[in-house]
């Protein structure tokens, strides 16, 4: 059963689909958790709802979110500041989850894709009331790897970089940031641009624009960074067919984490969104597990 909710983020209010193994929460159980995390400019129906229903028919409460910035009805869309508030914002949904009196405290995991694994990872470090961790196509080095993408994309990266500090330069000193495409960010060819205007009009969810300064903060994140204080289990899934995030990315925090328990896995043929890759059944088959397992 799933229940459409709230939860608030520094007073701001933003939703999520809390889905339950039972008919309802039952008052005499403490139920294992895990919030879902989506990746940047998605949402949490991007897949994670899939995969939701895969890990309560496993006996999980399950927490899908939607990060500041990310909805159809989120305030201010677009401004996707994922270094500094989506990791608050995931400490205050396991602040909702917990609030509720039906979880277990000692039972609580998070499962992220792309940019949301990135936030379950970095959290993660500084968490500890997460007791395990599932990042699926995670970023060590946002720089590195944006460098990486326009390289591939055969663009100018320095240019793209001066682009994003001018921005943030005139937010500063004026209080507005002006709007890109959020394909701009990756510089993809006209056709991409596109599928993803065509895309929001099946899927208003979905974010097709950004704050271009919000990239600068962006660039700054390292996730790898924190894996040095990650004890608990932490499982990293990558896709064969993953031309957007190298799989190196997971391997470097899979290498740097200092839990004793970890696993990486390279899934052939699935891409880079593994939630809504055809091919997906395998990947949440061992993340259903890894959780049975762990918390």
């Amino acid at each position: 059963m799933e229940y459409q909710k709230k939860y608030y983020t520094h007073g701001i209010p933003c939703s999520v689909i809390v889905e339950c193994p039972d008919e309802i929460p039952q008052s005499e159980k403490r139920y294992p958790a895990i919030v879902l995390c989506h990746g940047h400019s998605r949402h949490k129906n991007d897949g994670l709802d899939m995969l939701s229903h895969r890990l309560a028919d496993a006996g999980f409460l399950t927490f899908r979110m939607d990060f500041r910035g990310c909805g159809e009805d989120a305030k201010r869309k677009y401004h996707l500041y994922c270094a500094s508030e989506w990791p608050s914002d995931l400490i205050h949904v396991i602040n909702y989850a917990l609030s509720l009196g039906c979880v277990d405290r000692e039972r609580i995991g998070v499962a992220g894709i792309s940019m949301g694994a990135c936030t379950a990872v970095y959290t993660a470090g500084i968490d500890r009331r997460i007791k395990s961790v599932v990042a699926m196509s995670g970023i060590a080095d946002c720089r590195e790897w944006l460098k990486y993408v326009w390289e591939y994309q055969k663009g100018d990266f320095r240019e793209f970089e001066e682009s994003v500090n001018r921005e943030a330069e005139i937010a500063a000193a004026t209080g507005a940031g002006g709007l890109r495409n959020v394909l701009d960010m990756y510089h993809f060819p006209d056709k991409d641009r596109a599928d993803k205007i065509l895309e929001v009009f099946a899927d208003p969810d979905a974010c097709e624009y950004v704050v271009w300064d919000t990239m600068q903060e962006l660039m700054m994140y390292r996730p790898l960074d924190q894996c040095r204080n990650i004890r608990q289990p932490i499982f990293f899934l990558t896709g064969g067919e993953d031309f957007l995030v190298p799989h190196e990315q997971s391997e470097k925090m899979y290498h740097a984490v200092a839990s004793k328990e970890k696993k990486i896995k390279n899934y052939p043929g699935v891409e880079h969104n593994i939630p809504i890759d055809p091919k997906r059944e395998l990947a949440f088959a061992d993340i259903t597990d890894w959780f049975k397992k762990t918390i």
